[in-house]
Order: C-alpha cells, then sequence, then structure tokens
C-alpha cells in the first residue's frame, strides 16, 4: 500500500508539512508534469492519491490510471453539487472515494465510511481533527462552505467593534483580552488584527442565490465586504465614538455571534443534517467554534434577548457618528422582523 500528495497549494504544503514528521510521504504536481502518470502508475498498490488539485483534465487522466482498490481523498474545493460528477467518474471505475475540506488543520470528510475508518490513521497524522460528516460525498464541501461564511461574517462583527472604537488599536487589544474566558472566546477572535480578511468563499453566493434561503445576517455583512475594501474602511478615521464602551461592544458582539451560529445551523438544517450533526461538525470539526457553539438553540435565543439592548445602543451610537457596522445593523435587522414573522427560517 502506498501514499500520496497531489497539489500546488497551501494546503497541501500543510499536510505534507504534518504528514511527514511520521511518514515519508512523497509530493506530486499534477499540472504541466508530464512524469505525472508515470509516477502513479509505479507507485505500489493499493495506492490512495490525496488530492488538492482542481482540474478536470488531471482528474480524467488520475481516474484512468488508478485501479480498482485504489482510493481518491479529493480536498479540492470546489462547489459542492460538482463533487457528485467527480464521485461518479471514480465510482464507474470502481476506485474507492471521498471527499474532504480542510481550514486550518481542521478537516470533515464525507463519502463511504468504511473508506474513510480505512484511512483515518493516515489522516489523522495528516489533520489536528478528522470529522466524518455523513456518507453523501459532497456533505464535506456544503459544510464548509456554509462554515466560511459564518467565519466571514464573525470577522466582520469584529470590524464592527474596531470601527467602534474609532480604529484605536489598543482598544481593540483590550476588547479581545477582555472577551478571554467567555462564550466567544474562540480562534476568530484571538486571531483578529486590523488588518485580517476575510476567507471570501465564493461558493456561498452561488449556493444563496439558488437555494432562496433566508440568510440575511450573512449575505449583508459579506456584500459590505464587496462594496469596500478594508485598506479604505479602516482608513475612516475620522469619526470618533466618544460613546465607546467595552461592555456594549463585547455584547454586540456576541449578539452577532449568536445570530449567526443560528442562521448556520438553519442552513445545515435544509440539506437537510440533523441538527445534533450540524452542531457536531461546526463545533468539532470547524475552526470558528468557540463556547457558544455548544449552547441550544434555546440558549442562544436567550442571549439575543439578553444582549439586544446593547446591540441597540451599539448601533445607534455607531450611526450617531457615522460609523459602519454592517454585521451587528443585519443582525438586529433580522432579529426584528422575526418578531413580527416568527416563523422557523427553514
Amino acid at each position: 500500500m502506498s501514499h500520496a500528495i497531489v497539489g500546488s497549494d497551501l494546503i497541501t504544503r500543510q499536510v505534507l508539512f504534518k504528514l511527514n514528521k511520521k511518514n515519508n510521504v512523497p509530493f506530486i504536481t499534477a499540472n504541466r508534469n508530464p512524469n505525472f502518470v508515470n509516477y502513479v502508475k509505479d507507485m505500489k498498490t493499493p495506492r490512495t492519491i490525496v488530492s488538492t488539485e482542481d482540474s478536470s483534465l488531471y482528474l480524467q487522466n488520475i481516474s484512468t490510471n488508478l485501479q480498482k482498490g485504489d482510493t481518491f481523498i479529493d480536498l479540492s474545493p470546489d462547489y459542492y453539487k460538482n463533487i457528485r460528477l467527480k464521485e461518479n467518474i471514480f465510482k464507474q471505475r470502481k476506485i474507492k472515494y471521498i471527499s474532504g475540506a480542510v481550514s486550518d488543520a481542521c478537516a470533515i470528510f464525507s463519502g463511504n465510511r468504511d473508506v474513510f475508518n480505512n484511512e483515518l490513521p493516515f489522516l489523522a497524522d495528516a489533520f489536528h481533527t478528522c470529522t466524518y460528516t455523513g456518507e453523501k460525498a459532497e456533505t464535506s464541501q456544503y459544510v464548509m462552505m456554509i462554515q466560511n461564511a459564518m467565519n466571514d461574517t464573525m470577522i466582520q462583527g469584529l470590524h464592527d467593534v474596531f470601527s467602534y472604537g474609532s480604529y484605536e488599536s489598543s482598544k481593540m487589544i483590550d476588547f479581545i483580552k477582555s472577551c478571554y474566558g467567555s462564550d466567544i472566546d474562540g480562534r476568530v477572535v484571538r486571531t483578529f488584527n486590523a488588518t485580517t480578511q476575510m476567507i471570501k468563499d465564493q461558493r456561498f453566493k452561488e449556493f444563496s442565490f439558488e437555494s432562496k434561503i433566508p440568510c440575511p445576517v450573512i449575505n449583508s455583512s459579506n456584500e459590505f465586504v464587496d462594496f469596500t475594501n478594508y485598506r479604505k474602511y479602516i482608513a475612516m478615521q475620522s469619526s470618533t465614538n466618544s460613546h465607546y464602551n467595552e461592555q456594549v461592544a463585547r455584547n454586540a458582539l456576541r449578539f452577532v455571534f449568536a445570530t449567526v451560529i443560528l442562521e448556520g445551523i438553519s442552513i445545515l438544517r435544509s440539506k437537510p443534517i440533523p441538527i445534533k450533526h450540524a452542531y457536531d461538525y461546526l463545533s468539532m470539526g470547524s475552526s470558528i467554534k468557540c463556547d457558544m457553539f455548544r449552547k441550544s438553540q434555546h440558549e442562544l435565543y436567550d442571549i439575543l434577548n439578553d444582549t439586544e439592548h446593547d446591540a441597540r445602543m451599539f448601533l445607534m451610537q455607531c450611526v450617531s457618528v457615522s460609523i459602519p457596522c454592517p454585521a451587528v445593523q443585519s443582525a438586529l435587522n433580522q432579529h426584528d422582523s422575526m418578531k413580527y414573522y416568527p416563523v422557523e427560517l427553514i
């Protein structure tokens, strides 16, 4: 049995670095590599190929040169519906296939459970966590697409707080420290700085358009990023907020986080994914996890009620001095609309 990594991006380098602490796994570049097919043919069978490449021509070549009993682990960030087509290509040739998605050394996988279990010892050497998401191969990319959109909106919420503090770095540093140990403490908060950029997963825009599933907070926040880039956003330092209050800011951010998690769970359930599994994927297989992900829906709605007043205060103070706060504003808009239309999102 032999393994190889195929790819040319950052994910490939991260996987190789961790894998090769214990294993001597070769790296193959697929694009414009005349020796690629020969290398695959010379590998000891059964072969397992872990790939981050996204090329239809490359997939055709490799599916032709693999054989029954071989395994293909697809980590390319493709639109989840396209995974079905890929899976069929390998299924027709009786090649084992599972799909996966990676974020910050956390990986989620979907497809044949037996194939995943068989490869898990190898995959566990490559990733910090390996979470299985279901028999449908497309599910892992679906979950990652939602996770990336949620991540972006949470980052926008932190940028709202940064602007609320008149873009003062010292205030933002103190604010982040004040979040330590709270239910929003996690990677998103701890890794934030003034130049933190969003992942900008373009797949979510396509999904939102075709699915017609309501996700107003995520969409509104992401549209704001399309409207202006953060260099201009951060440079808007003419507005000064003399009403800055750390507790108000923290509760406004908690309001955004709770809204985004409820929205993400709602989108995942539309797949449909059982709500318990949706929580599990986001809390265990996600790089954006924080204690708030462990709370039930009822607890999240309680957080909205407890922080609503400070979120409104945050918005009022921002509006009074012309400071943009799209994440907080869209979260409040959704919260208010649900009061008049008290129905489930899905």
